[in-house]
C-alpha cells in the first residue's frame, strides 16, 4: 500500500497541510462534484447512475475510456481497509478512514482506530442514511448478486469524539482520473454547519487542490430538510489529472448540514470506484544510410530510419517524426497502440555546406497525442560521415616572356581552380618574388569546388640583366599548392656604364684610337716603291 498513515509524523504533517491548503502546487488538475440525487426507488438509483455522466465526458474527451466501476468485495459488516480493489491495468486503490481536527482548515490526526466496514445497507439499494444506490451497482439482500459492497464509516464513537471523519484513497500508481459515489456527505458553506471537502495530493505527496463541496439546494432549508445539504443523498466526487500532473492520493472529509454542526458525529458511505490509469512515453531511434556507401556529392542521399515505441499504456494518435533536416518523410500509420513499434522513413539530400562540415548530424523527435495532450519523445541523433576531397589547380602566366630596358612593365597572372569537392577557405596567393605583389580581388576569399580565381601583380623593371622567376603558391585552410616556375629573360643590350668607369673606359678608347693611327701610318712608310725613295746627296771629289 502506497499510502498508511503514520502517527509518528501526524503533527508534523498536520502543520504542513495548513500551509498547502493555501498554495496548492498546481491547478492543472480537475475535481468533479456532482449535484445530489435523493430518494431510495427506482428513480433515486436511476438518477444516482446519471451523477457520473460529466465526469465520463471528460475522460472521454481526453482520449480515454470511461472505466467500468470496480466491486468491493468483502464479507458483510467486517472491518475493510487497505487494498479494496484492482484495475485490469494491475493498478491498486486502497483505503484508510481516517480523522481529521473539526473547523474548515482542518488537519489530519492520524488513522482511525476504527476501519470502515462492509456495507449492504437497504437491502443493497442504498448506501449510508436512505443514499441512494446507483442503479449500475444495484444489489441484492446481502449483496450475493455480485454488485458488491459500499464501505461505509458512521461518525460519533468514543475514540473519535472530537474529530471529523475522511477517507483516504491512495494508488500503487499515479492515476489520470478516478472518482465514486459518496452517500450521506453532509456539507454547508453558507458559514453555518461544515462543508465537506475533496482534497488532491501529488507523487511527492503534495496539495495540488482543496474544493468546499457545495450544496446542491437551498442552504436554507439544510437544517430542516432531510435530504438537504448532502444529508440523504448520493453524490460523484473525483478527478481528471493531465498527465504532467498525476494524482497519487484524494481525501474526501466529511461535513455537517445543521446550523451549529461541527462533523464529529457525521460518517458516510462509498461505492464504484473507478479509475483510469496509464502512462505516455514515445521513444525514438535513429539509424542513418548514406546513398552512395560513401557520400561525397551534392545531392547524395542520405536515408534515413526511425523506428518509434510506444512506451506507455495509453494509445497515442497523430503520432509522427519530427525531423528539421530529412524531406519526404512517411509513417505508415498515425496511430499507435500501446507496446506497438512502427518505423517511419525520410531522407536528407547532401548540401555543400554537409561536405565541408565533412558530415552531417541532425537530431529527430517523435510526437503523439494522448489524454488531451502532447507527448515527445527524447530526441534521437545520427551522424554520417561524408567523404571530403580537397584538390586545387594553379597556373601562373605573364603577358611577355622577355624584357629590354628599365621601366619595362610585366604582368604576372595567377589562376587556382577547385577541382575538389570541398570550399577552400581563407584563399591566400604569395610569389617568391618579392616585388610582385598580387591583387586578388578576383579571388574569392572561400573557393568553391569548381570555382576558379584569379590575381595578378605587375612587374616593373629597375635594372638591367638579370632574369625574374616567380613561382606562385596558393594556401588555403585546407591545402598548399605551388606553381612551376615562371621567368622572364633580359633580350637587350647593355648601356654605358656611369660615373668615373666612363671616363676610364673613353680614355682607353681614346688611346687604341691613336695608337691605330700609329700603326696605320707606320704601315704606310713601310710600303713605299725604291725609285720613290730619296737618295741621300752624295759627296763630291
Amino acid at each position: 500500500m502506497k499510502y498508511p498513515i503514520k502517527t509518528a509524523f501526524v503533527a508534523a504533517l498536520a502543520t504542513s497541510l495548513v500551509a498547502l491548503v493555501a498554495t496548492p502546487a498546481s491547478a492543472a488538475t480537475y475535481s468533479h462534484v456532482s449535484a445530489e440525487a435523493s430518494g431510495n426507488n427506482i428513480a433515486g438509483r436511476a438518477a444516482a447512475t446519471t451523477l457520473r455522466d460529466a465526469w465520463g465526458t471528460a475522460v472521454t474527451a481526453r482520449g480515454g475510456t470511461v472505466p467500468a466501476p470496480l466491486v468491493i468485495n468483502g464479507t458483510q459488516n467486517d472491518p475493510l481497509s487497505g487494498v479494496i480493489a484492482t484495475t485490469p491495468g494491475g493498478t491498486t486503490v486502497s483505503v484508510e478512514r481516517t480523522m481529521y481536527t473539526p473547523g474548515a482548515t482542518t488537519t489530519l490526526v492520524g488513522v482511525s482506530p476504527n476501519p470502515g466496514i462492509a456495507q449492504c445497507t437497504g437491502s443493497g439499494n442504498t448506501l449510508q442514511s436512505s443514499s441512494p444506490r446507483p442503479s449500475l451497482l444495484d444489489g441484492n439482500s446481502g449483496c450475493t448478486n455480485g454488485a458488491g459492497f459500499s464501505y461505509g464509516a458512521s461518525g460519533g464513537n468514543s475514540q473519535e469524539a472530537n474529530t471529523r471523519d475522511a477517507f483516504e484513497f491512495t494508488f500503487s500508481a499515479d492515476v489520470l482520473a478516478f472518482g465514486g459515489w459518496f452517500g450521506d456527505l453532509e456539507t454547508r458553506t453558507d458559514g453555518l454547519g461544515v462543508p465537506a471537502l475533496v482534497r488532491l495530493y501529488d507523487t511527492d505527496d503534495l496539495l495540488i487542490s482543496e474544493e468546499e463541496i457545495v450544496p446542491s439546494g437551498d442552504q436554507s432549508l439544510c437544517g430542516t430538510d432531510p435530504d438537504g445539504c448532502g444529508n440523504r443523498s448520493t453524490r460523484w466526487i473525483g478527478f481528471t489529472a493531465d498527465l504532467a500532473t498525476p494524482v497519487s492520493r484524494m481525501v474526501v472529509i466529511v461535513g455537517d448540514e445543521h446550523d451549529t454542526g461541527t462533523a464529529v458525529t457525521e460518517g458516510m458511505s462509498f461505492i464504484g470506484p473507478s479509475v483510469v490509469d496509464g502512462t505516455a512515453n514515445l521513444t525514438i531511434a535513429k539509424t542513418a544510410t548514406a546513398l552512395p556507401a560513401t557520400a561525397s556529392q551534392v545531392g547524395d542521399l542520405i536515408d534515413y530510419s526511425f523506428l518509434l515505441t510506444n512506451t506507455g499504456t495509453l494509445a497515442l494518435s497523430n503520432v509522427t517524426v519530427n525531423d528539421a533536416g530529412a524531406q519526404n518523410l512517411s509513417c505508415p500509420a498515425n496511430t499507435l497502440a500501446a507496446g506497438a513499434t512502427m518505423t517511419c522513413t525520410a531522407e536528407h539530400a547532401v548540401t555543400q555546406d554537409d561536405i565541408d562540415a565533412g558530415s552531417y548530424t541532425n537530431s529527430a523527435t517523435a510526437s503523439g497525442e494522448t489524454w488531451g495532450e502532447t507527448v515527445t519523445s527524447v530526441a534521437a541523433t545520427a551522424s554520417t560521415a561524408i567523404s571530403q576531397a580537397s584538390a586545387l589547380d594553379v597556373a601562373q602566366s605573364t603577358d611577355a616572356t622577355t624584357y629590354t630596358a628599365v621601366g619595362d612593365t610585366v604582368t604576372f597572372t595567377v589562376s587556382a581552380h577547385n577541382t575538389g569537392n570541398t570550399t577552400l577557405d581563407n584563399v591566400v596567393v604569395t610569389s617568391t618574388l618579392p616585388t610582385l605583389a598580387f591583387d586578388c580581388s578576383a579571388m574569392p576569399t572561400n573557393l568553391a569546388p569548381g570555382a576558379t580565381g584569379t590575381c595578378t601583380a605587375i612587374l616593373v623593371v629597375t635594372d638591367v640583366g638579370a632574369d625574374f622567376s616567380s613561382i606562385a603558391t596558393v594556401a588555403s585552410d585546407q591545402l598548399t599548392l605551388a606553381s612551376d616556375a615562371t621567368t622572364v629573360r633580359f633580350a637587350g643590350a647593355l648601356l654605358p656604364a656611369t660615373g668615373s668607369d666612363a671616363t676610364n673606359a673613353a680614355l682607353a678608347a681614346t688611346f687604341l684610337l691613336l695608337a691605330g693611327s700609329a700603326l696605320l701610318t707606320a704601315r704606310r712608310s713601310s710600303a713605299l716603291r725604291p725609285h720613290q725613295r730619296q737618295r741621300a746627296p752624295q759627296p763630291r771629289h
